[in-house]
Order: structure tokens, then sequence, then C-alpha cells
């Protein structure tokens, strides 16, 4: 999901991301240190492999999380049950036809996915049937899914006339990618109603929360006299 702001003379584009911290931060970083387009390169880190924001030139990568703390099957569902909800993000993508209410419905929720039978790519692409629900058990969570979910992605499999694994990948991205950009401009738009303030300027919830609080209150912050307190802030400087 990319949402673009002016920053002095140039385009900064905020790129965001769900679990950007724990998965894919670190990836993009190791892969573009030696890209010669490579102009600028700023993180904020948690460790040597997690990191709060990215910016690579003009793009700055945010983690969804770091403001909507909870997965992203709960978030859509939640919303679904907003029946005010336009869904006008969903309705551009063209995943159904605009006179499908069944199968508009049927893209309204998270769909469950079999990671761990995809361990080639000539195995994704063979045109089969919908795989057994024993194909869908995560090693990582040592769990299944629920014969809800199953049923549901086997429904999803055959009205979407996915014929093969790697059709369904491609479809699970894409409802995943407009889930998260439905969810997040909702929330978005909540903030800047009830706050006046933009959530993409922000790289977390608690430093929008500190910023709304000042905001709302119309607290004068006093500069520091103290030699103490100076110094404790500037020891605390990330990135020092």
């Amino acid at each position: 999901m990319r949402i673009v702001k002016k920053v002095t003379d140039l385009l900064l584009s905020s790129q965001l991301y769900f679990l950007l911290h724990r998965y894919d931060a670190h990836f993009l970083v190791k892969k573009l240190t030696d890209n010669p387009r490579l102009k600028r390169l700023d993180a904020l880190p948690k460790n040597t492999q997690a990191f709060r924001t990215i910016r690579i030139n003009q793009f700055l990568f945010l983690d969804s999380l770091s403001f909507l703390n909870s997965s992203l099957s709960t978030l859509v569902s939640d919303l679904a049950k907003d029946e005010s909800h336009p869904w006008k993000i969903l309705d551009q993508a063209n995943l159904y036809p605009p006179n499908s209410k069944q199968k508009e419905l049927l893209i309204k929720r998270k769909l469950v996915f079999c990671y761990e039978y995809c361990t080639s790519w000539e195995k994704m692409e063979k045109k089969i049937a919908f795989p057994p629900i024993e194909d869908f058990y995560s090693k990582l969570s040592n769990s299944n899914v629920s014969e809800s979910d199953y049923t549901f992605a086997k429904k999803v499999y055959d009205s979407f006339h996915c014929e093969s694994i790697a059709q369904l990948a491609s479809f699970y991205c894409k409802t995943d990618t407009f889930h998260l950009a439905e969810v997040y401009m909702s929330f978005r738009r909540s903030m800047k109603k009830h706050y006046n303030l933009d959530c993409c300027h922000f790289i977390s919830l608690p430093s929008f929360a500190y910023q709304a609080m000042l905001y709302m209150t119309k607290a004068k912050l006093s500069l520091l006299h103290n030699l103490e307190m100076i110094r404790m802030v500037k020891d605390n400087i990330r990135g020092k």
C-alpha cells in the first residue's frame, strides 16, 4: 500500500507492510546496500534484523502492525461488521463482477493458505482439485486450519475458477493487499476525523498518540534547563 506526501522538494512515498519488522525489512536492506540507485538509507532498528521503519531514497517503509496490533484476519473481520464501510478499494480492484453479490461477500473475508504444501513451483502450477485439509497443517504453529476456514477457502477456489495452487496464491496475495489497504485507510480516516492528524506521518501508534494528546490538550512543552535531564534525553536518542 502506497501513500504519497510532500517533503521539501521531494515526494516521500509511504509504503505500508504487514509484519515488516518481523520478516521483511532486513531482506530489503541487505539486497539494496550495493545497489547504485541507492542515494539514501535510514532506518530505526529494534535489533540487527528487525526494523521499525526504513527510508530508501524517497520511499518510507512502515509496519501496519505498529498501528493496528492484531492479525489481518481479525482486522478484516471487524471491518466487515461495519455495514457503513464502502469497500471502495476492493471495488476498484476488479476481483469480482459488479453484479456478483456472492463473490463480493467472499472477497470480504480473509483466506487461509496451504503454505507448506508449496514445496516447488512445478507442484504449485499443476492443475489439481482443492488440496485436502491435511495440507493446511502448519509446523510453525503446530496447528491446522478450522473446518469452516477450509470450507470457505475451497468455496473461493471453486467460485473464482482457480485450477492450481499458483493461481490461488496469486489471488491470496491480491486479496491480502487490498484487505490491508481497506483496513488501514479506514483507520487513517478515523484518526484524521477525530484528531486531525495523519497517521502516515508517524512510525507507530504511541508516537501518534503522543502528538494527538498535545494537539487535543493544547499543552505547551517547556524547554529543558536541568543539565541531568538534557543528558538523559541525549543519551537515549535512538541510533546514537
